[in-house]
């Protein structure tokens, strides 16, 4: 799996992944700024290599810190 985000839609510049092919998975965010907005997408990539991106229709999923 393969988590991409930043602060605005234009700038998903950060990326942390996991390599695990479970169910349920756990990322780390480190470096996030404090009462802050983020954007992100998420991509599966399964053991095949096929991959599929979840990003909300190109809206994005959002969070904030």
């Amino acid at each position: 799996m393969r988590f991409t985000y930043g602060t605005s839609r234009g700038l998903l510049g950060r990326i942390e992944t996991s390599p695990d092919y479970d169910t349920r998975t756990t990322i780390t965010l480190r470096g996030l700024t404090a009462n802050s907005s983020y954007f992100y997408q998420i991509e599966i990539i399964d053991a095949g290599g096929n991959a599929t991106t979840y990003d909300n229709t190109g809206f994005f999923y959002t969070f904030r810190t």
